[in-house]
């Protein structure tokens, strides 16, 4: 079986990590916890987020600015933050949001939980056009940059999507993994283009060269008492074909195995792991 070894990436050992996200600027967004704040890096940037910030668990760039989704407030998950951390914007993305990912328009694509039942939104959101529409497992959405959402999947894509697992907005589209029976969907913002992948569970990132997804994770049931399920495995998939390129395992840079307790991020041809599981704020 192929092998796909990390590289490390340079930190200082005595911060904790948070997360570490591929930019479509080029650059590797970092957070990292001091203590009772978070800090933001990317590229000479250095933002602090305090407070309510500070509970962020996910971020993405949008524009010059960040996106944050942190603990709700009023129903406010969603912060927009400029270079020296003061509050752009914020704003609702619903309920059970547990991805988000901007793609170059400043579209702003939320992966949701399957137990999203029914999903909670703010009034006066739902710039679909549809009316008193009740939306269960959204799956993915895509809202833009001032709160309104054009776009459902478990509507729209014309497959039964109920959650998202990994969201890859890179510079080559936008890919979304799902529970659909052809979970790999490739979309834009008209809709989905293609899915393939079928079996595939539980991946906990997605990157995607133009061509080729690569899907990190895999769930595999297994006998009582074995731990293993398969969050190792790399499946890469051609996205025109559909066709099954390889499958391979993620190792450590010695070749060792990878943590099970991680939190993995891709984008374009790019994933990178966090190890451990950061502690809540």
């Amino acid at each position: 079986m192929e092998t796909f070894p990390l590289t490390p990436l340079d930190h200082d050992p005595d911060t904790e990590v948070v997360m570490a996200q591929p930019t479509l600027q080029g650059t590797l967004l970092t957070v990292t916890r001091e203590g009772d704040r978070l800090v933001l890096r990317d590229d000479d940037r250095r933002v602090e987020l305090t407070g309510r910030l500070a509970t962020a668990r996910e971020c993405d760039r949008i524009g010059d600015s960040y996106l944050l989704l942190v603990d709700e407030e009023r129903g406010r998950n969603a912060c927009v933050v400029d270079a020296n951390g003061a509050v752009e914007s914020e704003f609702s993305l619903g309920s059970h949001c547990g991805a988000l990912a901007v793609d170059a328009d400043r579209r702003v694509w939320g992966g949701y939980l399957g137990w999203a039942i029914p999903w909670e939104h703010p009034a006066g959101a739902d710039a679909t056009g549809r009316t008193g529409v009740e939306y269960w497992h959204p799956g993915v959405v895509r809202w833009d940059e001032h709160g309104e959402f054009h776009w459902v999947a478990a509507v729209d894509s014309g497959v039964p999507v109920g959650a998202c697992y990994a969201l890859d907005t890179g510079p080559h589209g936008v890919i979304a993994v799902t529970d659909a029976d052809e979970p790999v969907l490739l979309l834009d913002a008209r809709g989905r283009r293609c899915g393939f992948g079928s079996g595939l569970v539980g991946p906990s990132a997605v990157a995607y060269d133009g061509r080729t997804a690569t899907c990190v994770g895999r769930y595999k049931p297994v006998p009582r008492g074995e731990k293993r399920r398969g969050h190792d495995v790399v499946t890469r998939l051609d996205m025109v074909t559909g066709d099954l390129v390889e499958v391979g395992a993620l190792v450590m840079p010695d070749g060792g195995p990878v943590p099970e307790l991680r939190r993995d991020y891709g984008r374009g041809t790019t994933v990178t792991v966090v190890l451990g599981r950061p502690r809540r704020a």
